[in-house]
């Protein structure tokens, strides 16, 4: 019987480093090399740059004599991502850039819902806190701030002609001068600021000067060769709120000016 012929040992062996991403697809090319049977391979193998992912080994060290396979794997790193914020305009509904940060996630995570600012006067709109940090760092979040509505009001102490104010934080206030007849305007208690301030409800009383009484008190003396009276003399109160009721007998004891 003729007896099989021997198999020849294989003349070469392969080494092979993979290099995958943690759900299993590939991160970067892998690595091989082919070396002749019986000899050792030993070489240190740096692993690729694949931006936004740090290896799970930098370098893998090769020391075999024998085929081997090895596995680097990708984990996100913590990148660089921008924000910009955005806050409305007094005059429209425009939006003007007024803040650019700089912050740091691990690739492929949300931004998260944490990137907003505190800005008296304002409200932060709602933004996609799903947005993925991308790897190469050019994810850009824009966030957007409404401004608040504030009223302010005008205490006039029976006078009138100023209304209250109903307006975005920041607009321009003018206010005008309130009426109270018999009275003096003299200004606000408190001084009103130029632009509606962040401030709930603000009040502003107006204050006055009394006027002058408005009349005068005449008086008659009988005449002395008839029946008929004649004016002896005036007197002009300055000391009489308006609207005050006086009668002549509040007077009969005063003095006058002929």
């Amino acid at each position: 019987d003729e007896s099989p012929a021997p198999s020849e040992a294989p003349s070469t062996y392969t080494i092979i480093i993979n290099y995958k991403f943690a759900d299993g697809t590939q991160a970067a090319p892998s690595w091989s090399a082919q070396v002749a049977a019986g000899s050792t391979y030993t070489q240190d193998v740096q692993s690729p740059v694949v931006v936004g992912y740090t290896p799970s080994e930098t370098v893998v060290h090769v020391d075999t004599s024998e085929a081997i396979t090895y596995t680097v794997t990708y984990q996100p790193a913590e990148v660089e991502f921008t924000v910009k914020h955005y806050q409305q305009n007094v005059s429209n509904d425009e939006y003007t850039l007024v803040d650019t940060e700089s912050k740091k996630g691990y690739t492929e995570s949300a931004v998260g819902d944490n990137l907003g600012k505190t800005y008296d006067g304002f409200a932060r709109l709602l933004y996609d806190t799903t947005t993925e940090i991308a790897a190469d760092g050019s994810t850009v979040v824009e966030v957007y701030y409404d401004r608040n509505y504030y009223l302010m009001n005008f205490d006039l102490d029976g006078g009138y002609g100023v209304e209250p104010i109903y307006a975005r934080f920041g607009a321009p206030i003018n206010v005008g001068k309130p009426t109270k007849p018999g009275y003096t305007f003299e200004g606000w208690d408190k001084t009103i600021p130029a632009t509606m301030p962040a401030e709930e409800n603000t009040s502003y009383k107006a204050i006055w000067k009394i006027g002058t009484s408005g009349f005068t008190v005449l008086f008659w003396y009988e005449n002395a060769n008839d029946d008929g009276y004649s004016v002896a003399g005036t007197y002009t109160p300055d000391d009489v709120k308006p609207g005050t009721e006086k009668k002549s007998a509040d007077y009969k004891n005063q003095s006058f000016t002929g």
